[in-house]
């Protein structure tokens, strides 16, 4: 039996039991080194995308907000815009009825001064038509006796 035993007596000398111990004590340190480094990656890897996530909030928060910006600037100018607009109506309704308000006055001014006129020994023809000037010709009279 002495070559069966001396294998096993030289493990022992050898120390290979503690040395097995030590290797598999390594190694499941090891590996629970390397689970812990999984679980911090995962970890990691949850907080990259939820920033991820955040950016494209942000930026879709930026693209909404320069919209927004950009329909009030719109809106803006089409609001002035279209008060220039009803300002400049106003005005061309204001002149066109100064200009009728004109025109009528012109109008019985010139046909009072005809009729003054004509009641004098002074002939006057008178020929008055809308929005032309009025066309006076004199002519002498032989006064009556």
């Amino acid at each position: 039996m002495d070559a069966a035993d001396k294998p096993i007596e030289g493990y022992y000398a050898r120390a290979v039991a503690a040395q097995l111990t030590r290797a598999k004590a390594e190694l499941d340190d090891a590996e629970g080194k390397l689970e812990s480094l999984r679980t911090e990656f995962a970890e990691i890897e949850k907080k990259g995308k939820k920033h991820g996530e955040l950016m494209s909030q942000q930026e879709s928060l930026k693209r909404s907000l320069d919209d927004n910006i950009a329909f009030r600037k719109g809106k803006e100018e089409a609001d002035r815009l279209a008060k220039e607009i009803e300002r400049l109506n106003s005005q061309v309704r204001s002149r066109a009825g100064n200009l009728a308000d004109f025109e009528r006055v012109y109008k019985r001014k010139t046909e009072a001064r005809c009729v003054n006129v004509c009641d004098s020994p002074l002939t006057v023809s008178c020929s008055i038509t809308f929005r032309q000037k009025t066309q006076v010709r004199l002519t002498r009279r032989s006064p009556v006796h």
